[in-house]
């Protein structure tokens, strides 16, 4: 009965310990499952976190962004790319040749697929905005990214510098051309008539001027337009810089009145000799298109404390549609006169830039076959920083 009594007792404290031995392996096991669960919650916070702050940047990214299965299948689309492309609805799981009728994002999709290359060399127009996009594909494992890059701007500017190119190749061709004859005609004799030689000297002395004009306003537009010019700023009496513009301008009149009605003293803040080129650009245009017997008269105001002057004309006038167009670069109204008159056609552009670099504007009112008005916008002469911009 002992022996049995003592086998008893041992097992029950084997028993014992092995319970409480089981009991701290689930103990450790549940914290350990505890912990992994924690873990999980973790990277799955993460990963939610990761996916909200991904879809935060394709929402805000302007580039159009587009990915696709290799069954051509919409994986995920951003919303610049629905924009693009007009699409009112969410494409997400449909064909992409159901969604979008474009034959060269087929075609480039097709073929980063096939040879599983990057394909960069397209450009993509929106029907709706006109806006251009250089086409991206570039192949994923599995499916492929489709980017849209807007490209409107490089366009537009690359287009100007077109049109610059061949403004600037016709209105040096045209001066060219006659030297060119007139040379010929001397030295093929035409040297022995010294009355016809000394004219077409002449001549040809004007172009070679007409060409140097042209390449000093080509100089100063770029240096202007590039903020390689620094200003001069100081206080002065617009009225002494107006009245002496006119003085030099008026003798070369002809029949046009030119007379200045500016008070002195006239504050303004400005650099003298821009100053002096800008209303040189606009008094000489108001001469050239003037019509005979007709006046310029250049005045100035205060308006709410901006000093105005303003050159006003009674001569032909500028079309509704060219207001603005005037102040571009080689843009003529006339191009016939323009040419006989003189000039370079950059001089309203240079005022323009001009009078932006001062903290100013230019304004123009014109009627057709009665005359124009242009009203030059200065900050008030006690609110300039000393470089070209009013105080902040």
């Amino acid at each position: 009965m002992a022996a049995t009594a003592l086998s008893v007792a041992a097992l029950a404290a084997l028993w014992g310990t092995w319970t409480a031995r089981r009991a701290r392996a689930l103990v450790a096991e549940a914290r350990a499952a505890e912990r992994a669960h924690d873990d999980l919650q973790g990277r799955i916070a993460e990963l939610d976190e990761d996916r909200r702050l991904l879809r935060s940047v394709f929402a805000g990214m302007r580039e159009g962004l587009l990915v696709v299965d290799p069954d051509r299948r919409i994986r995920l689309v951003n919303d610049a790319f629905r924009q693009i492309f007009g699409l009112p609805f969410d494409p997400i799981g449909r064909l992409l040749a159901e969604v979008i009728r474009d034959p060269t994002v087929a075609s480039d999709l097709d073929a980063a697929l096939l040879e599983g290359k990057e394909i960069r060399e397209s450009v993509v127009r929106a029907v709706d905005s006109g806006r251009s996009f250089e086409l991206h594909v570039t192949p994923l494992h599995p499916g492929a990214l489709v980017l849209l890059f807007e490209v409107s701007r490089l366009e537009a500017l690359e287009r100007v510098r077109r049109e610059f190119v061949a403004n600037v190749s016709h209105e040096l061709r045209t001066p060219l051309t006659s030297i060119k004859a007139f040379v010929e005609t001397l030295l093929e004799g035409g040297l022995e008539d010294r009355e016809h030689a000394r004219r077409f000297l002449s001549i040809v002395r004007r172009h070679a001027d007409r060409m140097n004009e042209l390449i000093d306003d080509l100089t100063d537009l770029s240096l202007i337009e590039t903020g390689s010019i620094a200003l001069d700023l100081q206080e002065m009496d617009a009225g002494e810089v107006a009245r002496d513009v006119v003085a030099q301008l008026a003798l070369r009149a002809g029949e046009v009145e030119v007379r200045c009605t500016v008070e002195s003293p006239f504050p303004l803040q400005a650099d003298r000799r821009r100053l002096e080129q800008i209303l040189v650009n606009l008094v000489d245009n108001a001469i050239k298109f003037n019509r005979p017997g007709g006046r310029v008269v250049v005045s100035g105001t205060m308006e709410d404390r901006h000093p105005v002057l303003a050159v006003e004309d009674t001569g032909v006038g500028i079309p509704a549609d060219s207001l603005e167009k005037v102040f571009h670069r080689f843009y003529r109204v006339d191009k016939a006169r323009s040419r006989e008159a003189g000039g370079t056609g950059l001089g309203l552009a240079i005022v323009k830039h001009l009078m932006r670099l001062h903290g100013g504007a230019v304004r123009l009112r014109s009627e057709l076959g009665r005359g124009s008005r242009f009203e030059l916008e200065f900050p008030p002469p006690s609110g300039s920083n000393g470089r070209g911009r009013p105080a902040s």
